[in-house]
Formats: structure tokens, C-alpha cells, sequence
């Protein structure tokens, strides 16, 4: 068993992953498995990670699968003690997992670290820092309004979130959102402030535009509210911030689709 498993849903095509399997094999931390899950054709996508030569997994989900039930399907077949998120279009730098693993392992309140990310567009070219708050008491501040820190640089303990239920099936385009707000009621959510990870802004991103569901609306708000009771805040607060959310996601949408 490894200590860290990485969780990478692929989906083609993916013109970057030689890049992701590439950073990857960079790792200065020895002990990790990458656990690819290809949604959907296959388009040469295993043969790749097969080629890179790093250790990994590959698992299949139907294109039918969402992307939660994907990231789901991949928890359930790890046994690792830490899991790291990462997308087949972003780039872990080479001491991402060893500085993250150290982290977790010197803090057992926190549940998840992420860290800033360097942002790099379409050819590579940095574009500059995205920032977390620098304290878990900021995190946890941020999070009741938005997510903080961003998702593929996240590593985080396997077991809590696997009990949690992994990522929720009805919060599709804002699973990681909801995660983390259920996340909060088990302990801090705490982010590094050196970048770990380039992150890749891109036209083809997955939810940039996808309007979010009632349903998945419904799903953050009790999630909200879980946090809200667990944290022993103000429910009425909560739900104020809740109807906030939802208009600054519309406005968001509504720009990135215009």
C-alpha cells in the first residue's frame, strides 16, 4: 500500500497529460501511485501513462458517469492514506506531494492541504499567482462565501472523506465546493502559501460555463448549514450567504459564456 494515491480523472482528448505524467514523475516523494480514470474512450490515454513510466492504476468509467461518480469510483479503489487531486491539464511541481505529505503528517487537525497555484495558460506561459488565504481561520472565513483554495492542489486524508461519502453525486460542477464545506465539520482546511501545482486556464475547462442545478443548489445549502450547526454559527447567516453564492455563480456563468 502506498501513502499517497493521485486522483486523475482523464477525459479525451487531453493534450496536455504527457505534461501532467511528466511532472508527476518529477516527484522527489518516492511513495505515491497515480490512479488515472479514464471517462470514457480510451483515444491512447492508457497507453500514455503506460509510457510515461510512472506507478499507476487505470481504472474505466462510462462516459455516462458524472464527474463526482468518477472521482467516487477512484476513492473506492484506493487504500492509500493520503489522496492528491490533480487534472490531466495541470502540472504538479516536484516537491508538491512531498511538502503536502510532511504538512499533514506535522498537523492532525488539519483535513486537507492545498496550496497557491501558478497559473499558466494554454502554451505554458505564466500568467501569475493565485493566492489562498494565509491562515486556516481565513480559509474557513473564505469557505462560507466560496471555495478558497483550488481543487487540484488539493491532497487531503483518505478515510474522513471516504466516510464523508467521497464527493456528492448531486452537487455536479460544484462537488469540490460542497466537499469541502462537509469537510470543515471534521476539522481545518488549511492551504500552503508557496505554489505546488501549475494550474491551467484554458477554454475547454470542464465547468467553466455549466449552469449549476437546483438540485446541486439544494445540496450545497444543507451542506452549508451542516457546517453553519457544526461550527455553532447563525443557519440564518448561513443561508443569506447561500442566496449570495447562487447570484455570484449566475453572474459568473452568465460573463464566462457571453
Amino acid at each position: 500500500m502506498t501513502t499517497v494515491d493521485v486522483l486523475l480523472p482523464v477525459r479525451a482528448p487531453a493534450p496536455w497529460l504527457h505534461l501532467t505524467l511528466a511532472g508527476l514523475a518529477a516527484q522527489s516523494y518516492p511513495d505515491w501511485r497515480l490512479l488515472v480514470v479514464v471517462h470514457g474512450d480510451d483515444n491512447g490515454i492508457a497507453e500514455l501513462v503506460r509510457d510515461s513510466g510512472v506507478p499507476a492504476e487505470i481504472l474505466y468509467a462510462p462516459p455516462t458517469m458524472t464527474l463526482p461518480e468518477v472521482l467516487n469510483l477512484g476513492i473506492g479503489h484506493s487504500s492509500a492514506e493520503y489522496l492528491a487531486r490533480l487534472d490531466a491539464d495541470d502540472i504538479p511541481l516536484p516537491d508538491r506531494l512531498a511538502v503536502q505529505v510532511r504538512f499533514l503528517q506535522d498537523h492532525p487537525d488539519c483535513v486537507a492541504v492545498g496550496s497557491s497555484v501558478e497559473l499558466i495558460d494554454e502554451d505554458g506561459t505564466f500568467l501569475g499567482l493565485r493566492e489562498p488565504p494565509p491562515t486556516q481561520a481565513k480559509v474557513l472565513s473564505a469557505l462560507r462565501w466560496k471555495t478558497p483554495i483550488v481543487h487540484p492542489s488539493m491532497l487531503f486524508r483518505r478515510e474522513p472523506i471516504a466516510q464523508l461519502g467521497g464527493y456528492s453525486t448531486l452537487a455536479e460542477h460544484t462537488e469540490d465546493y460542497d466537499l469541502w464545506l462537509r469537510a470543515a465539520t471534521l476539522g481545518w482546511l488549511c492551504a500552503l502559501p508557496q505554489p505546488l501545482t501549475q494550474y491551467r486556464i484554458h477554454a475547454g475547462q470542464v465547468s467553466s460555463t455549466k449552469a449549476i442545478s437546483k438540485e446541486a443548489s439544494d445540496r450545497v445549502l444543507q451542506s452549508r448549514i451542516a457546517l453553519a450547526r457544526a461550527r455553532h454559527e447563525s443557519v440564518l447567516l448561513a443561508r443569506a450567504r447561500h442566496i449570495a453564492w447562487n447570484a455570484r455563480q449566475a453572474r459568473r456563468r452568465a460573463r464566462l459564456s457571453s
